[in-house]
């Protein structure tokens, strides 16, 4: 994973983003069949991947908040047309957290307690904390989303 990209958008190809704090770069983006290293932060990525499709990121957030009713650890629908929804997992600030593609995520289970190994549709694993209960919680409001989407909230 040497490569480093100094711009990056959020594609139908995108399976995860992780935060990675170092000199050369600020996020770990998984795709399928690919890893690397990206220079733009987490909030700059997921923004200027809404605003591409349309929206601003808090827009995004704002319809997510407004069809789901709740305003914790909202999926966001990236690219809706295309059924992209990246949902937030882990504590801390919403910038700082692993974000997953719903539509990449083909089984998940828990390994250990508090502990999550996801299964994407490349095959490839990758292992997240977090507890089962927050993560069927965060797959729901995902798949909620997608079917608002879908349906025209």
């Amino acid at each position: 994973m040497t490569t480093i990209k100094n711009h990056y958008l959020i594609t139908r190809k995108t399976m995860m983003l992780t935060p990675e704090y170092t000199d050369e770069a600020n996020t770990i983006i998984k795709e399928e069949g690919n890893s690397f290293l990206a220079k733009p932060c987490m909030k700059k990525i997921l923004n200027d991947s809404c605003l591409v499709n349309g929206a601003s990121f808090i827009g995004r957030m704002n319809f997510a908040k407004n069809c789901l009713m709740t305003d914790k650890k909202l999926p966001v629908g990236v690219i809706p047309h295309a059924n992209v929804i990246m949902f937030p997992v882990g504590t801390g600030n919403i910038f700082h957290k692993v974000w997953l593609a719903y539509n990449h995520i083909i089984d998940f289970r828990e390994i250990s307690q508090g502990r999550m190994e996801l299964l994407f549709t490349d095959q490839s694993t990758s292992t997240i904390t977090i507890s089962r209960h927050s993560f069927r919680r965060q797959y729901n409001l995902a798949a909620q989303l997608t079917l608002k989407h879908t349906y025209n909230c």
